[in-house]
């Protein structure tokens, strides 16, 4: 026989390498670990949410819905070729309508422009995702078996803050070797930002760069000169 697996509204958890024998319900929130197979439908119903952490990939030998205020988060880990990102197999009709994000492992991996992760396949596809969000540094393109996210190239950033100056930088996206030169006893706060790739800093006298939880850096951070950089509670002198 087949049954049924529902999260329910208001309800998570989290999938690790099973196999559901019948369809797959989400209106809650739902983490997918290492793999899952469903042997039936998969639905993200009402506000449901589903999270494909790298490298889990969920097969579906039915068909796959999402409504419009539903969201598929995929993550990417490592290269196309690895497979370590996630991934959704729909053998049979891929029907989206509601949000698509994209977000990179903190394990410090960064693509490079023109590598083509296949995020979702299908037979056959209806509709279109309402919204695509994650870094600037991917393109999306719907085909007729598959949608992938392309990776682009992010020119590097130089951001000069003048001695004796505070400067807060702009939350976005930045690209491996962004560089701040930081005059004499500036202050530079960042609050948020993705940088993909690392980070230089090159700090003059009595300035100090504040590195908040927010921002999210998948590379090393480098610097230079006597001010200092603190990253949370601790400091880093450069």
């Amino acid at each position: 026989g087949s049954d049924v697996l529902t999260f329910a509204g208001g309800q998570g958890g989290t999938l690790d390498g099973v196999t559901i024998n019948g369809p797959l319900n989400i209106d809650g929130a739902c983490t997918v670990l290492n793999g899952v197979t469903v042997e039936g439908d998969l639905d993200i119903g009402g506000n449901g949410a589903l999270t494909l952490d790298a490298p889990s990939k969920v097969s579906v030998s039915g068909n796959f819905m999402e409504a419009s205020s539903a969201t598929l988060n995929e993550q990417i880990a490592g290269t196309p070729a690895s497979g370590n990102f996630g991934q959704l197999a729909v053998a049979g009709t891929a029907a989206l309508a509601g949000a698509f994000s994209i977000t990179l492992a903190s394990n410090g991996f960064s693509p490079s422009a023109g590598q083509d992760f296949p995020v979702i396949t299908f037979a056959t596809i209806s509709g279109a995702f309402s919204t695509v969000s994650g870094p600037n540094d991917f393109t999306n393109t719907l085909n007729a078996n598959s949608f992938d996210l392309i990776a682009t190239s992010l020119a590097a950033t130089t951001f000069n803050v003048a001695a004796g100056t505070t400067f807060t930088v702009p939350n976005g996206d930045y690209a491996d070797g962004t560089t701040f030169n930081v005059g004499a006893n500036a202050t530079v706060t960042i609050n948020a930002g993705i940088f993909t790739g690392g980070a230089v800093f090159n700090v003059g006298a009595g300035a100090v760069v504040d590195l908040f939880a927010s921002p999210s850096f998948s590379g090393t951070l480098t610097g230079s000169g006597s001010g200092l950089v603190e990253v949370g509670n601790g400091r880093l002198y450069v």
